[in-house]
């Protein structure tokens, strides 16, 4: 883990604050997960400042008002997947106690359901004069257990919207009194009747008491809604905390929307909130709201009820974000600043997809620099401790033509932390040992026999082919080690260089090795991760060599009586091959007679007649050879003929003969 520390000043938006002292702002970065086989990396950032930088700022007066009505004993949000659920029409075969708490789908609320008797109803009162039941949605066989006309839920986690009211609250007592010292909290439950907990002062035992009397409060709800009363009540503490001493003042309203329904026994309700309001106004006050429910009243009934700019006052809480709302509520109350946090990924790495996807859908600033730097910028807002510091999640990794080694810097230039443009402190680089990579592919070619082996395919070197063209990129930062290449054979005989490689004519198929060899410059013992050691990696290039063929066929109607049958000769160059031809068929007078040449070399070859034939047959063969621009073409490796011989008598006492070829000389056949 590396921690960064660093100083600088904050200066407040409120008037009455002078430029403070910020302090030291301290930065971790740790790396909690390493997938080495994918070379992946999730790292954690952590940012905070220590809680006696901000004693300087001044103490807050604050009201919260939880709402406790029937729609706070809703759940917070939708059950979790893992929670268990009864479904319509299944018995249950008596696996729910009688005392227990369910609770179903309605309107896209999830509302509370009790056992009634032998019948499950909706929970829509609960007070001391006694308990108020809704909609039947289920019942009770001695049998079969409890059998439900919807969907039921078991509740596991998830809280309730009052449980994490109560959180809610007992958060923001904490935090203020750990930032803001000297700062006294006021408490008022308000729902079909109101209860207020006396203002306190935020010493030790003060917090102690409010984060009690939170706890011990009951949810009794009922029919019945006094928010404008409430306003009232908060006015009377205000005035009490002024006679003691007047601290900037704020009310903070944790509701579920009831305010303005239709069921209020007072229609003017909201207007004579509204009036009651204006006043906390004209004494300074600042109302907040922060609204858990949605469908019981107009979104403007609230809005109207708090102070300007909304962006500022009034927070929506639908999905269970009430306790990240009320921290940055809380940040705003305490007049905090917010530095940037930035990431920048040297070029040897990269975000994954899942995290850049992530990070869009966040919102989070991410910019792709033209050296190669990915930049990742968050809003960090201040003050945060390190029991409770400021922090988020990245997840990176090597690039694929990056080939790895020890000691890697995973820092571009711009890692820190900023005050508006200026980058107040470097973070130190944190270095990650990052697997090698250099995955080799097989291979392999045809070339004639006699053809030398070939080191580049479709314009490419065979080295950089074998590689999967991820040629090692370093992204000018240097090496991290040594790579090295060799060519082998499969008995472990040494070939060599590339170059010397591309002087061997093989002889038949043949097998080669290429062997890369990386060896690390650094140790990698004080880095993220396992060391890497020298790296052997080899990959095959597979040689098969194709060899031709020239067949000869000739139909003659004389056969000479002399000497048997006849020889002929193929010459190349300084080497000459005999073959003796033999009789393939007879017919009456017309004979068939064969000969070939196989396991030739490609080139350009002359067929001729020996003894004791006509001895004038003098035919070119080429084998392998393109005529039209003499390369080489395997597909060229088979030379059938078919000639034809007549013996007539001349003048001269001489036998004439004729060459008849059928199709191209060079037939293309495939084969090796």
């Amino acid at each position: 883990m590396t921690v960064l520390t660093l100083v600088f000043l904050v200066f407040s938006c409120q008037s009455n604050v002078q430029a403070v002292e910020l302090g030291t702002v301290q930065c971790s970065r740790e790396v909690k997960k390493v997938d080495s086989k994918e070379r992946r990396y999730h790292m954690e950032l952590k940012v905070w400042t220590e809680m006696s930088d901000y004693k300087s700022h001044q103490p807050q007066d604050i009201i919260l008002l939880l709402e406790n009505s029937y729609s706070m004993s809703c759940l917070a949000q939708a059950p979790d997947e893992d929670d268990t659920v009864y479904q319509k029409g299944i018995p249950t075969l008596h696996k729910i106690s009688a005392s227990q708490t369910l609770y179903t789908e309605v309107e896209g609320e999830y509302l509370p359901v009790v056992l009634n008797g032998n019948q499950w109803q909706l929970l829509t009162g609960k007070a001391n004069d006694g308990t108020v039941y809704g909609e039947v949605v289920g019942t009770r066989d001695p049998l079969q257990g409890d059998i439900f006309t919807q969907d039921v839920f078991e509740k596991s986690e998830c809280p309730t919207r009052m449980e994490q009211a109560k959180e809610a609250a007992k958060q923001l007592i904490r935090q203020t009194a750990e930032f803001l010292p000297g700062s006294r909290i006021g408490l008022l439950f308000f729902g079909k009747s109101l209860y207020s907990a006396n203002s306190r002062e935020l010493t030790e035992s003060g917090v102690q008491s409010l984060l009690k009397e939170i706890s011990d409060f009951g949810n009794e709800f009922g029919e019945g809604y006094c928010y404008a009363e409430a306003l009232s009540k908060v006015q009377e503490m205000i005035e009490e905390l002024q006679i003691t001493g007047q601290n900037p003042c704020s009310l903070i309203t944790i509701t579920a929307g009831e305010a303005g329904s239709e069921k209020k026994e007072d229609p003017s309700g909201v207007t004579a909130a509204a009036a009651s309001m204006q006043v906390l106004r004209e004494q300074g006050v600042k109302s907040h709201v922060l609204l858990m429910g949605s469908g019981k009243s107009a979104e403007s009934d609230w809005s109207a009820l708090c102070s300007a700019p909304l962006e500022n006052h009034y927070r929506e809480c639908f999905q269970g974000q009430l306790l990240e709302e009320m921290d940055r509520l809380f940040r705003h109350i305490a007049d905090s600043t917010t530095v940037s946090v930035v990431q920048a990924l040297d070029p040897r790495f990269q975000l994954t997809e899942k995290e850049y996807a992530r990070l869009s859908q966040e919102e989070v600033s991410v910019i792709e620099k033209e050296n190669g730097e990915t930049l990742i910028a968050w809003e960090a807002e201040l003050p945060y401790n390190s029991e409770n510091p400021w922090k988020t999640e990245l997840e990176f990794e090597a690039k694929k033509d990056f080939p790895g080694g020890n000691d890697v810097g995973m820092d571009g230039e711009e890692s820190g932390i900023y005050w508006g443009e200026k980058q107040i402190s470097k973070c130190p680089d944190m270095e990650i040992n990052v697997p090698i990579r250099i995955s080799l592919k097989d291979i392999e070619d045809d070339i004639f026999l006699g053809e030398k082996v070939k080191t580049t395919l479709l314009r490419q070197n065979v080295e950089e082919k074998l590689l999967g063209n991820l040629i090692p990129n370093w992204y000018g930062k240097g090496e991290t080690g040594t790579i090295s290449y060799s060519w082998k054979r499969t008995d472990g005989s040494t070939v060599g260089s590339l170059k010397q490689l591309a002087e061997i004519r093989p002889v038949r198929d043949q097998e080669f090795l290429f062997a890369v060899t990386y060896t690390p410059k650094s140790q990698g013992n004080n880095a993220v991760g396992v060391p890497v050691q020298q790296t052997y990696s080899t990959g095959n290039y597979t040689v098969h060599v194709v060899s031709g063929t020239v067949s000869l066929e000739v139909l003659t109607d004389r056969l000479s009586e002399e000497g048997g049958m006849p020889v002929f000769s193929l010459e190349k160059d300084d080497t000459t091959f005999y073959r003796t031809a033999r009789l393939s068929s007879q017919e009456k007078e017309e004979s068939t007679l064969f000969v070939d040449f196989a396991g030739l070399p490609y080139g350009k070859y002359r067929l001729k007649q020996i003894n004791p034939f006509y001895n004038k047959i003098d035919q070119e063969c080429w084998l392998g050879i393109c005529s039209k621009d003499d390369t080489l073409d395997l597909g060229r490796n088979v030379c059938d003929m078919e000639i034809k011989l007549t013996a007539t008598p001349s003048e001269a006492g001489e036998l004439n003969y004729s060459v008849d070829t059928y199709g191209e000389v060079f037939r293309v056949e495939s084969g090796r």
